[in-house]
């Protein structure tokens, strides 16, 4: 899939297939790097998908990309063919949103063309850009700043999964052991939840420890169970 860079959103339309960048209008920056960048994907003409992403040069990490994207741009250039670049978006959601509209495959598409580093970090036989980025410091410092992103980076596959995405891997239990002054014996909180929804046991628990026990009705009938000491 063809990558075209151009000046703004106005200009998007000129392309008729592929995705195509410009130069964000959020002035937001990371150590003083201004990644961001907007991208949309057509189809004839017509946008079908559009979101954000950053972006970086791994030849020249140090520098801005936006800058040096709005560079190309006035210089003729129409394609990044010439930069070896990597890019990431900013949360899992937003690659779930990019495959809800497209489908995997279009979506793996858009990625693989964007030279997208969480997409490419799920094959066994990563790319050599992506160790070259990995290397930088501007990757972790830019690309992979949020715990968001990060947390992309490492957890994609399960999007593009035949099975899709497993919530039901998440933990089940929760245990907080505390000393509590004037006492000499350690306390221990447990917290449960039983006969929730998948997505509820993201945040819920075992049963815990001690003698106290408290039960609190929490989301659409869910049951958050403490045992207090």
């Amino acid at each position: 899939m063809r990558v075209s860079i151009v000046e703004s959103r106005a200009n998007v339309q000129e392309i008729s297939n592929g995705v195509v960048l410009t130069p964000s209008m959020e002035r937001w920056n990371d150590f003083g790097r201004r990644a961001l960048v907007d991208f949309y994907v057509l189809r004839e003409s017509e946008v079908v998908f559009s979101g954000a992403a950053k972006m970086l040069d791994v030849v020249n990490p140090e520098r801005s990309f936006a800058d040096s994207l709005e560079e190309q741009i006035k210089s003729g250039e129409a394609s990044l063919k010439h930069v070896e670049y990597v890019s990431v978006l900013p949360d899992l959601q937003s690659y779930r949103e990019i495959i809800d509209t497209l489908g995997r495959r279009e979506a793996g598409a858009v990625l693989r063309a964007l030279r997208d580093a969480a997409f490419a970090n799920m094959a066994n036989s990563k790319p050599g850009w992506l160790g070259r980025a990995q290397r930088t410091i501007a990757m972790h410092e830019v690309l992979l700043r949020s715990s968001e992103s990060h947390f992309a980076f490492h957890n994609l596959k399960g999007l593009f999964s035949s099975s899709g995405e497993r919530l039901d891997l998440a933990s089940d239990s929760l245990s907080i052991k505390f000393d509590a002054g004037g006492l000499s014996a350690r306390r221990g909180i447990g917290i449960s939840a039983r006969e929730g929804c998948r997505s509820s046991r993201r945040g819920a628990g075992a049963p815990g420890l001690g003698n106290g026990h408290v039960s609190i009705p929490f989301s659409s009938g869910n049951l958050i169970s403490a045992m207090l000491p």
